[in-house]
């Protein structure tokens, strides 16, 4: 996988060099058409001017007063219509959407005093003709009125959108499954391959649009099944440079209403200096901190944290009418430490800092470019790379062979309280306390001689001597008070370490077959593994190791052109490489259970529409 990283990255480079020479994709630009025509006359109006301004786009009008500009980034524009004898006319406002076309009819005057200029700001029309499906495009400025702070809530606020948690959580269109809700930042696909859910996020001052579909999307959106969301990044002016800074927290009264939310963001664009405002940039990045607290108690019980950062930046290029090309990027980072759950509603002590630290990464680089093979066709090429990385981990970056246990045979206190053999159970799990006339030490006595504990001497293992070793780790592990408690860390009482040497082999070797038949959902149990070399478990929170990571090379290439006035052609295909690497331990009961796998699947796929 190395090697074809090099090869990558290596054709990344020699695409950006090329773009001098030749030349967005289709996802990330749309385009303006319409008729231009004497307002007294009603005649159409030959070889009108059409400018873009503050590009390099622009068009004549043919014998019918008919115009087209095609590939023009999505975004707010002014257009100006310019022609011998007429005022001259700039409709501001233009708004411009991925794969839609943004229609002005014009009705141009005799010029009455000389340089005059008539200004009129564009509407957007009530129905958008070439739209095929049920869509909603948010400006910048329409997404900083809302009342979110990400661009996930964006589409949460969104008709027919439902959020929902646990195992199948997260954002669903009109019934469909997360999965099936496709993400595009600047034209790159960056949904996780794994589980197809949201792979990245993007802040909402990095935006410059968002395009939301629900319905009746586009063949070369086949991964989608429920929605497409768009999101195309904001660029650099040629014309000046803008720096943005932003605080937010809501420690704005007392203490009591804290939530400990606290977020900086600060935005840098503008042109690159010596290239003539023809190269532009923009970098976006953030540091956000949220400790979840719930403000409403006398003393603020800080029941969870999470802390996030990332950045975004993209470099565009117009080198010539027929020559653009950019070069985007997003990282982002997320870390989030669960210390309130269902399991362990009431948490002291210092255990607490071993709580695992769930948490995740993203990386994109893309590049795209597009060669105008005239005014009506032309292709792009998009290259890109997306990886991934979602993981379980102990804090302090503790791993898998760091975990360490009190011996296999201390049971659990189900096991004290509900074992059939035991006929007068002596722990009330309601009041957290033993039974009135029943001590702790002549409960475990019973339940001692009552199953026949074992003792083991094997592989270092701690002998179990008397019925007070076993009352101690218990107290240790489980108070009458009802909390949660360890003296000084969490393999403090009586344990042996995890014996990695021995484990690793069932769980690194991916590629023996013979070991792969055993990694099935379930109990490590048999003849292959020694069930007592395993048989340890924790107490305080159950260990868990889990990492996920994928790597995604993916190059598309399409040709498309406007065939006449009413037909929109356009053909592409794609290809991309990937890495699928997961490895998962849990340890819920006193046999270690584990998934593990590597996978690199190539896929592709090709299309063919017309609109």
């Amino acid at each position: 996988m190395k090697q074809r990283a090099t090869i990558f990255l290596i054709g990344i480079i020699l695409l950006t060099f090329f773009a001098s020479i030749m030349a967005q994709s289709g996802r990330v630009s749309g385009k303006i058409e319409g008729i231009v025509l004497d307002q007294e006359s009603r005649e159409p109006l030959i070889g009108v001017n059409v400018v873009v301004q503050g590009s390099l786009l622009g068009a004549t009008t043919d014998v019918d007063g008919y115009f087209l500009i095609l590939n023009v980034p999505a975004g707010t524009y002014s257009v100006e219509f310019s022609y011998v004898g007429y005022a001259t006319k700039r409709f501001t406002d233009v708004v411009v959407v991925p794969d839609q076309k943004t229609r002005i009819d014009v009705k141009m005057v005799v010029e009455a005093l000389e340089g005059e200029v008539v200004e009129v700001v564009a509407e957007k029309p009530i129905i958008q003709r070439d739209q095929t499906g049920n869509s909603v495009e948010l400006s910048a400025d329409q997404i900083k009125r809302k009342p979110v702070t990400t661009f996930v809530g964006v589409i949460q606020n969104q008709a027919g959108a439902v959020t929902t948690e646990g195992g199948s959580g997260g954002i669903h269109i009109r019934g469909g499954r997360s999965g099936e809700l496709v993400y595009y930042v600047d034209g790159v696909n960056t949904n996780d391959p794994t589980y197809q859910t949201r792979g990245t996020t993007v802040d909402i001052n990095a935006i410059e649009q968002m395009t939301i579909v629900t319905g009746g999307f586009n063949a070369e959106y086949g991964e989608a099944m429920s929605g497409v969301v768009q999101v195309i990044t904001k660029s650099g002016s040629k014309e000046k440079y803008s720096v943005f800074l932003e605080s937010q927290s809501n420690d704005f009264m007392s203490e009591r209403y804290d939530n400990g939310y606290i977020k900086y963001t600060g935005n840098l664009s503008g042109p690159i200096p010596l290239m003539a405002r023809r190269l532009t940039f923009f970098v976006n990045g953030f540091l956000e901190d949220r400790e979840i607290r719930n403000p409403s108690n006398i003393y603020p019980i800080r029941n969870n944290s999470e802390d996030a950062e990332g950045a975004t930046f993209k470099m565009q290029a117009d080198l010539h009418q027929n020559v653009r090309f950019f070069v985007s990027g997003n990282y982002n980072k997320n870390k989030y430490f669960p210390y309130n759950s269902d399991a362990h509603t009431h948490n002291v002590g210092p255990w607490i800092n071993l709580i695992p630290e769930r948490g995740s990464e993203s990386y994109l680089l893309s590049t795209s470019l597009t060669h105008m093979l005239s005014t009506r066709f032309y292709y792009d090429l998009t290259a890109s790379f997306f990886n991934t990385k979602f993981y379980l981990h102990g804090q302090g970056g503790r791993n898998f062979q760091d975990f360490q246990s009190i011996n296999s045979r201390l049971p659990w206190v189900s096991e004290a309280t509900q074992n059939p053999s035991l006929l007068d159970p002596y722990f009330d799990e309601e009041n957290y306390e033993w039974r009135l006339g029943v001590t702790e030490q002549q409960a475990w006595l019973d339940f001692y001689e009552g199953l026949g504990y074992f003792k083991y001497g094997q592989n270092g293992e701690i002998n179990w001597v008397t019925p007070e070793q076993l009352l101690d780790a218990y107290r240790n592990r489980y108070l009458t008070t009802g909390y949660w408690k360890l003296n000084s860390d969490s393999t403090d009482v009586i344990f042996v370490p995890f014996d990695i040497d021995g484990y690793q082999q069932y769980v690194r070797d991916r590629d023996n077959p013979d070991l792969q038949e055993f990694a099935y959902q379930g109990n490590i149990w048999n003849a292959r593994i020694p069930r007592d070399k395993f048989n340890y478990f924790y107490y305080g929170y159950t260990p868990w190791w889990s990492e996920r990571t994928t790597e995604k090379y993916e190059v598309e290439l399409a040709f498309q052109g406007q065939a006449d006035k009413y037909n929109f052609l356009k053909v592409g295909g794609k290809v991309n490489f990937a890495e699928l690497s997961y490895t998962d331990i849990q340890f819920l009961n006193i046999n270690p259970y584990f998934d593990t796998y590597l996978k690199k699947p190539t896929t592709g796929a090709a299309y063919i529409q017309d609109k």
